[in-house]
Formats: C-alpha cells, structure tokens, sequence
C-alpha cells in the first residue's frame, strides 16, 4: 500500500472566499489544481470538492464529485472523470465506489 500524504489545510481560510465550497467544507487552493479547475468549468464541470489537497505518488491530487485532479511533472494538471457504477483506482470512502476514466 502506498502511503498517502495530506497537506495541512490553510489557515486563513474564509467562509466567504471564492475559492472554499461551504457545501463540502473544502477549498481549492493548489496553484495548479485551482486554475486547471476554474478555466474549466468548475463546480459546473467537476462538483465541489471531496477532499482537501494531497500527495499520492509525487502528484497533489484533489478529489471532486466527478473527477479527480492531479498535477503532472510538467506543471500540467490531468482529469480523471469519475462516475457511481464501480471503483476508483483512488479509494474515497467506503461508500463511496467510483469508476474512473481519462477523458478522451
């Protein structure tokens, strides 16, 4: 099993910022992850987020209703659309199965 390393959330984190979803109680704060999110379409494109942001296999990934985002090397960010019918090669909660797909 790989280790899974969480990043502390920011401390100066407002209710009222644009960037924190009161919905889920979690923000979008990694640079990347951030603007990758709202260039492309945001809640709108792939829910609100379903976790803070965290380390797995040297990438920050953050997971979102319907996607899950991780940086790449090359300081691109790569979607992994997710929906309820099986499971998600990263595992959210116990009752939450999900089967992920690369968007073509």
């Amino acid at each position: 099993m790989l280790p899974l390393t969480l990043l502390p959330s920011a401390s100066s984190v407002r209710a009222d910022e644009p960037d924190y979803f009161a919905e889920t109680s979690f923000g979008v704060y990694q640079p990347l992850i951030r603007r990758f999110f709202f260039q492309q379409g945001g809640v709108a494109t792939f829910g609100n987020p379903l976790s803070r942001e965290f380390r797995f296999r040297g990438r920050a990934v953050q997971v979102f209703q319907q996607a899950v985002l991780a940086t790449a090397p090359d300081r691109s960010v790569a979607p992994t659309l997710c929906s309820a019918s099986t499971t998600c090669p990263l595992i959210v909660g116990p009752s939450a199965p999900l089967t992920c797909r690369t968007p073509t």
